[in-house]
């Protein structure tokens, strides 16, 4: 280390070997695409870059850039597995993970996913790893042999890497995605039966993903069989609703029949004819909980700033408009701060307990765990000082996912209320980093519920309360 008052030592690419200038920059490029991805590859193409005159010469730097990532992607995986394999006496994996995926920025489904990954691609995939490493795999070649091997064994999964990786350097990844699934088939016929099993009892279901300008899409997953019968019988009802003058597309007589199917016969959501601006009409016995925040100038018509659907995110104004027409629609005020745009006030319609509830639904929006985006709807009450010492009240409870709210509560995760109406969080974890999750606001140009500012890491000494984290 160097002592207090010393000059620090100028850092630079020291690039040693002929200057990747000399000759023409192809031959540069050659010569870059006969080594491994290095620092010195690295520094050689910066140089050459900006030389670059004709179109063969830019294809060879897409190729040499295109190695240069897939070998600092294989790194990244390296460091990853290493960062979440726990040391005696240390943190667990799992908390090694969150960990990694809140310096990474990763929701907490990507950190899993990523780190899930990155340990199978090292430790159990030894040859895909070094192509990759060496730049003559891509990242999807690795992601094909991982997707491609899970629910295989081990064993079966070597000999796979063994025997087709090799052949990544010299396929693309939809070619040598046939070429695994050979393989695996040979090694293990049974395999597609056991998936297709575990698939029917672990994928089958409906999500909601939303979309853009005002739409989402609701998928639903079953055996393929069902799904080609499924979408028969929408199409043949959506033809069935046909009638004369009608500007419905095909699309929206579907979505009509199904809606149909679940809410019983009733006028279309679509307008039969005209230009769209009849107001749809109410379905009897259909019930759902959406929550719309809109500002009262565009709800009235004065100006069209779009809405906020919670749980996902912005709707055109008239949208909203549309949905006070629809039965069962109810409209409550809501007072917020003009500079910070966080919730002050919501009007009240409910007891106190389930009002100071719905008072949080509106003011966190999602779990106040830093980069969670789960809909507050479906997140546990938790107490930032613990029950019955700490308050019931808005300044001490919050709202949390299940899983971050077990991290808080028995995983040395701890967080601080600055404001503490305002919902703002400060964390720290059981490494000491400390992340500030700003409060969600209602100001259309203010901060992302997800918003996250790493502050630095703290000392354990300067935590406070500061539980010992579970060892693995």
């Amino acid at each position: 280390m160097f002592e207090e008052g010393q000059d620090a030592p100028t850092w630079g690419v020291y690039y040693e070997g002929p200057s990747p200038l000399r000759g023409t920059p192809e031959q540069g490029l050659m010569r870059v695409l006969s080594e491994p991805p290095s620092a010195k590859t690295l520094a050689a193409l910066e140089l050459i870059q900006p030389q670059l005159t004709r179109p063969h010469e830019r294809v060879l730097a897409a190729v040499a850039w295109e190695r240069q990532m897939s070998s600092a992607t294989a790194r990244m995986h390296a460091a990853v597995s290493s960062a979440t394999t726990p040391d005696p006496g240390g943190l667990p994996e799992e908390l090694l993970g969150v960990e990694v995926g809140l310096a990474m920025r990763k929701s907490t489904n990507a950190a899993d996913a990523l780190i899930s990954f990155s340990h199978t691609v090292v430790d159990q995939l030894p040859v895909m790893f070094g192509l990759l490493e060496r730049g003559d795999a891509t990242p999807q070649h690795a992601k094909v042999l991982y997707h491609e091997t899970l629910d295989l064994d081990l064993e079966l999964v070597r000999r796979v890497d063994d025997e087709v990786s090799p052949r990544a350097a010299n396929l693309t990844a939809p070619a040598f995605r046939r070429a695994v699934r050979r393989a695996v088939a040979a090694l293990d016929p049974d395999l597609d039966r056991r998936r297709h099993e575990k698939a029917k009892r672990e994928q089958t279901g409906a999500k909601l993903y939303p979309g853009r300008d005002g739409m989402a899409t609701v998928a639903v997953t079953m055996p393929t069989p069902d799904a080609v019968a499924t979408v028969d019988e929408i199409n043949r009802r959506a033809e069935a609703m046909r009638q004369p003058e009608d500007d419905r597309t095909h699309g929206q007589r579907q979505v009509d029949a199904l809606h149909d199917a679940l809410f019983g016969p009733a006028s279309s959501l679509t307008p039969v004819g005209g230009d769209g601006a009849a107001a749809p009409a109410p379905r009897r016995g259909r019930r759902a909980d959406v929550v719309v925040t809109i500002d009262f100038d565009s709800l009235i018509g004065w100006r069209d700033l779009p809405g906020e659907m919670h749980g996902i995110g912005p709707v055109p104004a008239q949208a909203v408009r549309d949905l006070l027409q629809r039965e069962g629609t109810t409209i409550r005020r809501m007072v917020y701060d003009p500079v910070k745009g966080v919730l002050l006030d919501l009007g009240k319609s409910y007891p106190v307990d389930g009002f100071l509830r719905e008072l949080l639904d509106f003011r966190d929006v999602t779990c106040r765990f830093p980069g969670c985006t789960r809909n507050a709807i479906w997140c546990d009450g938790e107490h930032c000082d613990a029950f019955p010492e700490g308050a019931t009240s808005c300044a001490n409870c919050g709202l949390m996912c299940r899983r971050h709210h077990r991290h808080k509560t028995f995983d040395g995760f701890n967080y601080e209320r600055p404001v503490p109406h305002t919902g703002e969080t400060v964390w720290t974890t059981p490494l000491g980093f400390v992340y500030r999750q700003k409060p969600a606001t209602y100001d259309p140009t203010g901060a992302d519920t997800g918003d996250t500012t790493f502050e630095g890491r703290r000392a354990r000494s300067e935590i406070p309360d500061d539980p010992d984290p579970p060892s693995a």
